[in-house]
This record gives structure tokens, sequence and C-alpha cells, in this order.
């Protein structure tokens, strides 16, 4: 039976995320006495304080007080930022007081299908790809998570839904102690090292999607990555696979085969479209259609909205997102590559001659195999940010062992970055602003810094005419 928070002190440890807003109001309806414990200034979350204005909560702010926490605390809601060996949190559990985060509470209390998605790169499109596959089919849902509003708010009416689509990134699922009933990998590289412990660490917080699942559910893994399809042992799901590169041999799967996107369904094969119909770019995204098709067929839908739906989508912001197109130049964004795998993924989706935009702050990653890319198919190369210097340096040494660079732009300012790569492109080149570093340096998240280069390009379209 679901514990039931009524006249329970509750701490929501961490709460510069939308999701806490969200958290506060439900446990407040329970009836829930709220401790809001936070390392930030109250000015700093001036919007969050705002929107709770009107429930009576308690604060902790500008600390985590341990002796307060401890002693007032019948369970604690943690923010995803925060890891989960915390000391406070390690005390918390040796004292017996419930640990817990807004997903997992969402996942214990949802009563209807749960389809969950996860991966280093490409989960958002994912995730997007399966919520219109399903509204293609009529199949009313709840799409949230990493991506959209957040969902315990939806409780209320859940039952006026069928599904529920949840994007869920290594630090929501550190938390969780329960799978959905139907989990996809898109794939899994190096990430977020600067966060996790190690590589196994982040690994084993992918694994979570899949651990906790029964017989009845399904694990969609990709067949292309070692890591991802490793996953199979541990889950006791139905496995389905989904791969660009062969034919999986398992009755329920997803494959490229003769430049179509083929969906086998416990063994009936179906044609969904040709691969060139889709208006995503790059063989990555074949994989996320891939994936996506799955994971809506398992969910119900049908495999003419699906396919309707792969042939409409054109993708969602700060992805490849094509901003704008003047004098024979394209202008791409795709602010959400934070690291050097995406923008390898990136790099490999285009023919054309690039300028390149590196930004950001790094993430501790290798950048070897992007800098060989960059020697091959890059005209210029742009870099601002913090990882400005160690991307240079990785550049330099490939050039090296090539025989050929691109050349080379430091700026410290951001606008002047993209002004220059305007500057520099040339009638058939395509403008790609892949940053391959987290936003953390000089913006809010990847989207403000996704918006900032389209105002730019954009402005920069007008002051041309």
């Amino acid at each position: 039976m679901t514990r039931s928070f009524y006249k329970q002190r509750v701490t929501i440890f961490g709460f510069g995320r939308r999701e806490g807003v969200s958290l506060v109001r439900y446990l407040h309806r329970e009836g829930a006495h709220i401790l809001i414990s936070d390392i930030a200034p109250s000015e700093q979350l001036a919007e969050q304080l705002a929107a709770i204005q009107d429930i009576p909560v308690e604060f902790d702010l500008e600390d985590h007080n341990r002796n307060r926490i401890l002693e007032w605390s019948d369970a604690i809601f943690v923010s995803p930022a925060i890891r989960p060996d915390h000391p406070i949190l390690v005390d918390a559990r040796a004292r017996g007081i419930t640990i817990s985060s807004a997903i997992h509470l969402f996942l214990e209390r949802c009563s209807i299908p749960v389809t969950g998605i996860t991966g280093s790169a490409g989960k958002t499109t994912t995730t997007s790809l399966i919520s219109t596959m399903l509204a293609q089919s009529q199949i009313p849902h709840i799409l949230g998570g990493n991506i959209g509003r957040p969902v315990l708010g939806e409780l209320a009416c859940i039952d006026t839904f069928k599904r529920a689509v949840l994007e869920l990134s290594s630090f929501q699922l550190m938390h969780l102690r329960q799978s959905p009933n139907i989990s996809v990998v898109t794939n899994i590289t190096p990430n977020h090292l600067d966060w996790h412990r190690d590589w196994q660490e982040y690994v084993n917080a992918k694994r979570t999607i899949v651990a906790h699942q029964g017989p009845s559910d399904w694990a969609i893994l990709n067949a292309d990555d070692p890591t991802v399809s490793s996953f199979s042992a541990s889950t006791p799901a139905n496995v389905a696979l989904f791969s660009i590169t062969q034919i999986p041999d398992v009755p329920t799967c997803a494959f490229l085969q003769n430049g179509h996107l083929v969906l086998r369904y416990e063994g009936d094969e179906s044609n969904l479209i040709q691969s060139s119909e889709l208006q995503l770019l790059g063989q990555h995204n074949i994989a996320n259609a891939l994936a996506a098709a799955l994971a809506a067929h398992c969910s119900g839908a049908h495999l003419e909205a699906i396919a309707t739906a792969l042939r409409s989508f054109t993708g969602v912001s700060h992805r490849l997102q094509l901003v704008a197109e003047r004098d024979g130049v394209r202008y791409f964004n795709d602010s959400i590559a934070t690291t050097p795998e995406r923008v390898l993924a990136a790099l490999r989706a285009f023919s054309e001659p690039l300028v390149v935009i590196l930004a950001g702050r790094d993430k501790h990653l290798p950048w070897d195999r992007v800098a060989e890319e960059l020697c091959f198919r890059a005209r210029s190369v742009i870099l601002t940010g913090d990882l400005a210097p160690i991307a240079q340096e990785a550049i330099i040494a490939a050039s090296e062992r090539i025989g050929r660079c691109p050349k080379l732009f430091c700026r410290a300012d951001f606008d002047e970055a993209v002004q220059i790569a305007t500057l520099t492109a040339q009638p058939g080149d395509c403008v790609l602003f892949t940053p391959g570093g987290t936003s953390f340096d000089h913006f809010r998240d990847f989207e403000a810094r996704g918006q900032r280069f389209n105002d730019i390009i954009l402005q920069t379209m007008v002051e041309g005419l």
C-alpha cells in the first residue's frame, strides 16, 4: 500500500527545479508539513517561491542544516541534482528516514502504464516521437519527466489518460526503485562524468530503468550499443531490439533494411516508411525513429499512425534545428549537444562543408574523435566558453596526425563567436552550432543558449536585408 504523507513532516531537499513547485503543491494537498532546504538564497529561488507563496512551508535556505533536517524529517524528497550519497542522505537512511523523489512518487501512484525513455543522446527526440505517434493514434497520454511539464499534478485526473510517457535522466534514475512498464534505452556513451563518480556508476544509473521491471513489461534496447544490449541480462521483461546495422534475431524488433524502416512485432513484419521520408537528419535519428516506433506500437499505436508521425515529425527545438537559410548558407542549432559524442553525431549528419561553433563548460570527456572529424569536415571552427582551450588543443593535435586543419577562431564572447561564424560561411556551407559542453558557464540551460543563437542568427538575417 502506498504511504500517505498526511501530517508527516517532509523535507524537499533541493528546490531549484520546476518540479519542486509541483511536489510542494502535491504534498500540501495531501496534508504534509513541508520544509524546503536549498543551498541557494531566497533571491535565486524567487520565481519558485512566488509560485508557492499561498502554501505554509518552512525554509532552510543558503545551506542544508543537517541537524534540523535529520531531527525534523519523516521523509525526504530529493532533487535530481543532488547525489544519493550526500552525507545528510546517508545519515537519514541510517536513521530509517524515507528517501524518495518526485518521479519515484509519480511511478508509485500512477495507475496507468508508463513508458520511460533514457539514453546519453536522443532521448528527447525519441520521447517526443512516441508522444506524436500516440497522439496520431488518438491515445490520450501524459508527457513529462525531463521534458514537458511536471507530472505529479496530473495524478488527480490520471484516469482520463491511457499512458504516461516520461523522459528520464541518469540523475532522476539514480533515485528510483521502480521501473516503467515500457523502458527505452537509446544509447549510452560517456556523459555527466563531472557529476557521476565514474563510468560504471553512470551505466548503473541508466540500468535502473529496466532493473525493476516485471515479466509482462518491455525493455526496448539498442542492439548496436553493446552496453545497452547487455541490459537484457538485467531485466525479467520482454526484450525488443532496434538496429540500423543488423536485423535482430528476436520476435519483436525494428531495423533498417534496403532503405526502409521495418517493424517486426511478435514475428509479423511491416514496412513503415523509407528512411528518405524522415525529416530528421542523421543516422542517429533513424535509430531514434526505430526505437520510438517499437515503444509506440507496444503501447497500442497503430502502424499507420506511426508511419504518419514519422513522415511529419520535424524535430525538437535546439536539436539539429534548421533556424534560417540565406545566400546559400543554412544555419543549424544543436544546443542540446553537450558531449563530444553528440557533436560527432551532428557532424556526421552533414555532407556539406561546415562552419562549426563549439562552446560551453567541459565535462571531462575525450575530444580526440571529434577533433579528427572536424579536421576532415569543417572549413572553420569557432571556439568559445570554458572548453575552448581543451578543444583547440585536441584539434591542433589531430591536425598534426591528419595533415589538415580547419581555420580556428577563439572568442571569449558568445555573441561574437556566432557573428564570426556568419561572416566565415560561404555559399553551400552549413553553420552548425553544436557546443559539446554544458551551458552553465554563461547560460541558465541549453534552451536559453540555443535561443540566444537563434536570436543572433535571425537578427543577422534581418540586418542583411
